[in-house]
């Protein structure tokens, strides 16, 4: 029965998994491994209460690890993904956005281009250790992070516009530097420093949370935790930061929501998964004696995660099932406080927390020094939390960048200062701080983008459609593809971009994109007015037939097949313009012999298909559609135009259908006996080349060319090109079928005298 059950949970059917293991438990009495597996079964199935109290009787017969918990964590998180909206998206800002990491969420540093147009700082690459991006699901194919160099205008761009922010990074680095050497109170100095110029970093709370977590000091480490996750509210370190401050306070449940948090914005996050495991160990672990006489007990049992699972039981069977109160309770209470977290982060006004003194409420503002407040210990903060315990979701956090706790005796006295100091000058902290608030509004506001650094240094105008070379430089896509026409390298640093070329994608470089339409709008809409107007133009003299591109190569045939391979730059240009447009076509003429002119009759060719090689080269697979005649001829870009003329065939007189439809029937006889006698290896180069006979046409002119099967023997027949020539300009079937039937009588005389010579 056991290995049935494990067979059938491997299967992932949990719920049979799940039976089963309930009816061996009721025949053959409690075993700790039958419970671990029931419990397993019934957290994958989605019954987490249920798994909960399998887990505590499990612990009650033997010893569970935090490994055998990993059933019932990967159950909470798809409970807690399948709850839309309980971590809301943060407001959009649109002064800021473009210049956020979308790993850190803080301002990029050595900002690096992936293939799919997203940027991001090169030390997040290099952690994530990824082949796909997480922001857009794109694999990239480059054989390392190196591989990417730091985009120079988003550099250059960056440090004008936050150019404090440099030293910020080089406070924060050294601090990582002093926090790997062990130097632990040294790094939280050198991230307090850091706060000076850039007291709203978010990265910079969280790297000094886990430097306070290091020496043990959990509630510093909690208040910074706490401020990185109303700053980004969205961003997953945040929360791991919070859980294991919370852990190193025994506060195991607040720190399994902290963790299932991070674990709904990134459930990749196997260091969250492991501390949540063990989480889950301490809060299922049989308390002590002692510690139940003191109730801890009831409270445990009563805690937010043990109401959370249980109204998770009560919906998990049936979609239209009420959700519990207590559910109710639960969510509400998360998504309120995720809810202002985001409005403090949108508001950049994190209030202190309130505590009563001398049993008065006394509100402590934001603009306190940390000069005024007096150093306390780490043994009393821990007592000091004991005395005012409150639950994660009750407390508001300060925002001031501080390594120390401030004692309840210091806040009153702090307090009635700061009271007394309104009518006079504000504390030094409270200045510096209003100054910076006005300076990033200002920045904001009146932060102005130089026009000339974002114009591209092909076209020498504004970037449109901006690309990321992977070597940095960023050009408009269309400039930088017809340089690419003529050589695989960047033209700036003469960079290879093989692999760039390989891979075709070309995506927009966002940053760039959005730096242009925020602070550069109307200059922006101008250059795509430019742009639109003049593939506009390019598409209006196609479509309305009065220009067409030429290709001048060989000779093409309505309805047949013509692949080819295009390599030279102007004709990749062409190519490319054709497909931007829309047109998807161009017209194919044979060159003349000895001369640079082309043949006056052609074929219009429409691209069904391009494949890119690696060196730029490409396989066009195209068929043909209109014949027509040259009238008048230009250059432009490199390659051929031409004022064209459209021929059709004439209408069959009443008095020549008959022989018309004779001489039909018998050349495509003919055709065919010619075709049969053909070797197997020839007949299979046509077939590759240009496929199979066309079947006959039920009407003679159904098309304004003719019958299909024709121009394919045309195609086929060993005719020199004043012969494929004639044909095309012929507008009478009745002469081109004679002229058909003509060559294949040839061909097959000259067949037969080869046959007997041999």
């Amino acid at each position: 029965m056991v290995d049935l059950a494990t067979e059938a949970f491997n299967t992932n059917n949990f719920a049979l998994a799940a039976e089963i293991y309930e009816r061996n438990i009721a025949e053959n009495g409690p075993k700790l491994d039958w419970y671990l597996g029931l419990a397993d079964s019934l957290a994958r199935n989605g019954d987490v209460m249920k798994a909960y109290f399998s887990y505590s009787r499990a612990f009650r017969l033997g010893r569970v690890t935090p490994e055998n918990l990993k059933h019932l964590c990967t159950g909470l998180i798809k409970l807690m993904n399948s709850r839309e909206g309980l971590i809301p998206a943060p407001k959009p800002d649109k002064y800021m956005d473009m210049f956020a990491c979308w790993l850190c969420r803080g301002v990029l540093h050595d900002p690096v281009t992936i293939p799919c147009g997203h940027s991001c700082c090169r030390k997040c690459l290099e952690r994530e250790k990824m082949r796909k991006c997480k922001k857009c699901g794109v694999l990239y194919y480059y054989p390392g992070v190196r591989t990417f160099k730091t985009n120079v205008l988003l550099l250059d761009t960056i440090k004008k516009r936050f150019p404090l922010d440099s030293d910020a990074v080089k406070f924060k680095a050294l601090g990582n530097e002093l926090f790997e050497r062990g130097q632990f109170e040294e790094a939280i100095t050198t991230y307090t420093q850091a706060f000076e110029y850039a007291p709203k970093d978010h990265r910079i709370y969280s790297n000094r949370s886990r430097a306070y977590a290091a020496i043990d000091r959990y509630q510093e480490a909690l208040s910074d935790a706490e401020v990185a996750v109303q700053y980004k509210p969205d961003w997953p370190k945040g929360y791991f930061r919070k859980g294991t401050a919370l852990m190193g306070l025994n506060r195991y449940e607040e720190a399994i929501m902290a963790f299932l948090q991070c674990l709904t914005l990134d459930p990749a996050v196997e260091s969250a998964k492991k501390c949540l495991t063990q989480a889950l160990h301490k809060v299922l672990s049989p308390l002590h004696l002692e510690a139940q006489k003191h109730g801890d007990l009831q409270r445990a049992v009563q805690n937010p995660l043990t109401a959370f699972m249980s109204s998770c039981a009560s919906t998990a069977g049936s979609a239209k099932a009420k959700m519990g109160q207590s559910c109710l309770c639960m969510v509400q209470r998360v998504e309120n406080k995720l809810q202002e977290s985001l409005q403090k982060a949108e508001s950049c006004a994190i209030g202190h927390d309130q505590e009563k003194v001398d049993s008065n409420v006394c509100d402590i503002n934001t603009g306190i020094s940390t000069d005024e407040a007096e150093p306390t210990s780490t043994d009393d903060a821990e007592t000091n939390t004991k005395e005012h315990s409150t639950t994660v979701y009750e407390r508001e956090v300060s925002c001031v960048p501080s390594g120390t706790c401030s004692s309840p005796t210091t806040r009153k006295r702090t307090c009635k200062n700061a009271t007394s100091q309104t009518d006079e000058a504000p504390p030094k902290q409270a200045r510096s701080e209003q100054e910076q608030q006005s300076t990033e509004k200002n920045a904001s506001d009146t932060y102005c983008v130089e026009k000339d650094d974002f114009e591209c240094s092909l076209c020498f105008r504004l970037f449109y459609l901006p690309v990321t070379t992977p070597c940095g430089h960023v050009f408009c896509r269309g400039c930088l593809d017809r340089v690419l026409d003529h050589n695989s390298n960047c033209p700036l640093c003469k960079f290879s971009l093989v692999e760039y070329l390989a891979e075709r994608r070309q995506a927009t470089t966002e940053a760039v994109e959005s730096i242009l339409q925020v602070y550069l709008p109307q200059d922006y809409e101008e250059r795509k007015k430019i742009h639109e107007r003049e593939v506009e133009e390019f598409t209006r003299m196609s479509r309305e037939r009065q220009e067409v591109p030429i290709f001048v190569c060989t000779h093409a045939f309505p309805t047949v097949r013509c692949p080819l391979h295009v390599f030279e730059p102007h004709y990749r240009l062409m190519i490319r313009q054709c497909m931007e447009s829309g047109t998807r076509q161009f017209g194919m003429c044979a060159s003349v012999e000895n001369t640079e002119n082309f043949s006056r009759y052609g074929c219009i060719l429409e691209i069904r298909d391009v494949q890119y090689f690696p060196d730029g080269r490409s396989a066009v697979d195209t068929i043909g559609r209109q014949r027509f005649y040259v009238l008048s001829h230009d250059k432009r870009d490199g390659y051929s135009i031409a004022h064209v003329e459209f021929l059709e065939d004439n209408k069959i007189d009443e008095g020549d259908k008959e022989e018309i439809t004779q001489l039909h029937k018998t050349v495509y006889a003919e055709a065919q006996g010619w075709l049969t006698r053909l070797s197997q290896p020839v007949k299979e180069q046509i077939v590759n080349h240009f496929g199979t006979l066309p079947a006959k046409d039920v009407s003679l002119q159904w098309s304004p060319d003719g019958p299909s099967w024709i121009w394919w023997l045309v195609a086929v027949l060993p005719v020199d090109n004043r012969g494929k020539t004639a044909m095309l300009s012929m507008t009478s079937l009745k002469n081109r079928m004679r002229a058909v039937r003509h060559i294949l009588q040839f061909v097959t005389r000259r067949t037969n005298v080869c046959a007997r010579l041999r």
